[in-house]
């Protein structure tokens, strides 16, 4: 997952992560737990101040599937302990607001979809010269290219996955494609099917072939959405 689609709350958290143990308040593993009084929130036990709170443990799973924190389970195997990486750190160091820089953007979309695929997949109607930010401009060769890959990405996907798993990866598949054909799609909406399909259940092994689908397709994305 990309920096950007990242939510607010998610930047936020991991901020305040990184502040807690630059001050030496916060030691790693990071182990949150559910609140006492809350069945919503969970906290993690701060050196010397009150424990903080937040909201969604998930959140921490969205700041994993960014690279910023890793994590492996404790010994009983019902809780996971969380590390943050040197990717993290140096996101922190660097504003994590900040979308990274070109980020693709004048990048041959057709040109970059054949390298990745290594030339299994090329996008007919999409000239070379055509970069990802000419692409997400026109509203004609956006919908040409998004419905081009998520087709081929469907295509990969029925011969790579089981079909249960299938059938639900074919379903965000397509609320990607509506997505990504609107003007200006919300990133909160944009984030966690990306995360989704980067990450099927099956064999790692699965990943770059529905990757060199997705990466173009992420591209487009943080173009219109900045």
């Amino acid at each position: 997952m990309a920096l950007f689609l990242l939510t607010t709350d998610q930047k936020t958290l991991l901020r305040t992560l990184l502040g807690f143990i630059e001050d030496g308040k916060l030691k790693e593993p990071i182990v949150p737990f559910p609140a006492e009084k809350s069945a919503n929130q969970f906290v993690i036990h701060i050196r010397g101040e009150e424990s903080f709170r937040f909201n969604k443990i998930s959140d921490l799973d969205s700041l994993c599937d960014a690279g910023l924190l890793r994590y492996r389970w404790n010994r009983l195997g019902n809780g996971k302990l969380y590390y943050v990486t040197k990717v993290a750190a140096t996101a922190g160091a660097n504003d994590i607001n900040a979308p990274p820089e070109p980020f693709g953007e004048n990048l041959s979309l057709a040109l970059l979809v054949a390298t990745l695929s290594g030339g299994q997949v090329t996008l007919e109607g999409i000239k070379d010269s055509k970069t990802v930010g000419d692409i997400a401009d026109d509203p004609v060769l956006r919908h040409t290219a998004v419905s081009h890959l998520i087709a081929s990405l469907q295509k990969t996907a029925e011969q790579l996955l089981p079909w249960p798993e299938f059938r639900s990866y074919h379903k965000l598949t397509q609320q990607l494609e509506q997505l990504l054909l609107l003007p200006r799609p919300k990133i909160s909406e944009l984030q966690p099917l990306f995360s989704q399909l980067a990450t099927p259940q099956t064999e790692l092994a699965t990943w770059p072939q529905l990757w060199a689908h997705l990466y173009p397709l992420l591209l487009i994305a943080h173009y219109q959405t900045k």
